[in-house]
């Protein structure tokens, strides 16, 4: 009789330590679990709330200096016609690898002469209705952003801007350049995917 009680004091004991290991483990667990949770979800807090650190160009970077300068190039507007940079945006790149940017780029002496449709270039009131809209969609994304130096709506329409939308190179890319004779600014809009 004293052994069965010993055995079962001793089972009663393993049952007991056995119930707070596990009972400690599957607090440890619940613990890592929300720890990770609110770490996770504070990161993705971060990155959403500082948005505005990752959108911000360096005008005068090389880089920059370099992309408006390819530009003018794509666009059949002579390197040399290129002044500075005004502005920059561009979003940060998602998960999918896809933004978006604007840049306002300053150029000298262009003349309108040779920004016809048989080098690529619309008068802005000369539109066909699906560029508009593509158009108008861009400035709704940038506009949401504050970025009031863009043309606004009723400028794309009047003789005085140029349109030039360069051939794309993937299906879901689409970029376009603006020109603004009154002022010489320069435009460039785009999407990438």
């Amino acid at each position: 009789m004293t052994g069965m009680k010993a055995i079962k004091s001793v089972l009663l004991i393993v049952a007991k330590v056995v119930k707070d290991v596990f009972s400690g483990c599957v607090t440890i667990v619940g613990g890592i679990i929300i720890i990770g949770w609110f770490l996770g979800f504070m990161v993705l807090a971060l990155f959403s709330l500082a948005d505005w650190w990752y959108n911000r160009i360096d005008v005068k970077s090389p880089d920059c200096q370099s992309l408006a300068r390819s530009v003018l190039h794509g666009c059949n507007i002579e390197e040399g016609k290129f002044k500075r940079v005004h502005h920059g945006y561009k979003t940060k790149i998602d998960f999918h690898g896809g933004h978006y940017g604007a840049y306002a780029i300053e150029v000298s002496d262009v003349d309108a002469s040779k920004l016809t449709t048989s080098s690529g270039w619309i008068r802005g009131d000369q539109l066909s209705v699906k560029l508009e809209i593509t158009i108008l969609d861009f400035f709704r994304r940038f506009r949401e952003k504050n970025m009031e130096w863009l043309p606004k709506k009723h400028e794309l329409k009047s003789a005085d801007m140029f349109v030039y939308s360069p051939p794309q190179k993937k299906e879901w890319d689409f970029s376009v350049i603006l020109l603004r004779l009154s002022d010489k600014m320069l435009f460039y809009l785009y999407v990438q995917t």
